[in-house]
């Protein structure tokens, strides 16, 4: 292992961060797209429930301790980038090479698909925004 990064990269806490960071996004996308299922699937029970009972109007509010820790740990997704991007410009200036680059375009990416999925909840969603 020690060999792999030597001959690769020169910065180590810059890939650590980088796995931690994609891990650490990546989670989050998972459990927000798994809550947006249990959240429709609760939807459409009560739905069907109201329906069957014969009422016409009536409210549904779903509520789940995960969109606390959505909520939470959504604060904490732009400080993980900020650290990121801070490190790679570093490594950078220091013309330090990088492991791979598609390590660092994975990380960027899924920031990115992060960073839309907060903004469609924040316009469109609103599930824990």
């Amino acid at each position: 292992m020690r060999s792999i990064l030597k001959e690769k990269g020169e910065s180590r806490a810059f890939l650590i961060f980088s796995l931690i960071n994609a891990v650490f996004y990546a989670s989050w996308e998972i459990i927000y797209f798994v809550c947006i299922l249990l959240r429709n699937q609760a939807f459409n029970t009560a739905q069907s429930n109201m329906v069957l009972s014969g009422h016409t109007t009536y409210t549904v509010e779903v509520t789940s301790p995960m969109f606390a820790v959505l909520k939470f740990t959504s604060v904490l997704l732009p400080v993980f980038l900020g650290v990121w991007t801070a490190m790679l410009l570093i490594n950078d200036k220091k013309r330090k090479q990088l492991y791979d680059k598609w390590l660092v375009v994975a990380v960027f990416v899924t920031d990115l698909v992060c960073a839309l999925t907060v903004v469609m909840d924040i316009t469109v969603l609103h599930m824990i925004f």
